[in-house]
């Protein structure tokens, strides 16, 4: 957030954060109002939040509905699977998420005993890291009432 501080040479406002070890997109506004009212759209599920993950296993989902509740609240995630490789007993898999609790992607996938690889909390630590990827935020912008859509360029192996 710093860089984008000195970048835009004005305070900013970060709205979406990832986990330590997680990658990829976040979402930082340029003042409070805005901070604020892009909150709210997290708050009330108006928000699209996809990733990408890869698993320990062969998980094979088309639109899996996992929603056992996390710390006493409602936790909704829905995952697809895209790839599998049969080498490293992985799975690539797309995830999108309703709600978002503390951890909510990698207790999900870890809960139906496909930890996310890479996953020192619930799996095994790797060398490569947690291999979980913010993709692509959606939303409606509250300021300007435009679809918003963000996402990180296709990862190429």
């Amino acid at each position: 957030m710093r860089l984008a501080e000195i970048e835009l040479n004005t305070p900013c406002f970060l709205v979406h954060r990832l986990d330590a070890d997680a990658a990829g997109l976040m979402l930082i506004a340029h003042d409070g109002k805005a901070a604020a009212a892009l909150s709210e759209l997290f708050a009330g599920r108006a928000m699209t939040k996809i990733y990408r993950a890869r698993v320990a296993g062969n998980l094979m989902a088309d639109d899996l509905r996992l929603d056992t509740p996390l710390d006493g609240k409602d936790s909704i995630s829905r995952v697809t699977t895209l790839s599998r490789d049969e080498e490293s007993d992985t799975t690539d898999v797309q995830v999108r998420i309703e709600t978002g609790r503390k951890h909510q992607i990698r207790r999900h996938l870890a809960g139906i005993g496909h930890p996310i690889v890479g996953d020192r909390l619930y799996g095994a630590a790797s060398a490569a890291g947690l291999q979980l990827t913010a993709v692509e935020l959606a939303f409606q912008c509250p300021v300007t009432r435009k679809a918003q859509v963000f996402r990180l360029p296709e990862q190429r192996p």
